[in-house]
């Protein structure tokens, strides 16, 4: 009877710690993507958002830009307190 055995080099250390770091190393890049694309998919969520509050600002930019047709600072020109008060009496009478 004849009987084969296989023989296998047994592994030194230096190999065994160079598959531990192999391990390692795939490991970290296996995670380093994994958490890359979950990130991206993320942000990508937000980009509909991101549009719509880019062009809501550009609005009220160009809402504080605007010159306004009546100027508050000058003293120029009609008050309206007595006319006010008449306003806001007829108003008040007319809700009773």
């Amino acid at each position: 009877m004849v009987c084969y055995t296989r023989l296998t080099p047994t592994p030194t250390p230096e190999k065994k710690e160079k598959e531990k770091q192999d391990f390692s190393f795939t490991s970290r890049v296996f995670g380093a993507v994994v958490f890359s694309a979950m990130s991206a998919g993320e942000a990508s969520s937000f980009a509909p958002d991101y549009g719509k509050a880019k062009a809501a600002a550009a609005r009220i930019l160009r809402l504080l830009d605007q010159q306004p047709a009546i100027d508050t600072q000058s003293a120029a020109g009609e008050t309206l307190v007595k006319k006010v008060n008449s306003v806001s009496t007829q108003i008040l009478s007319n809700q009773l």
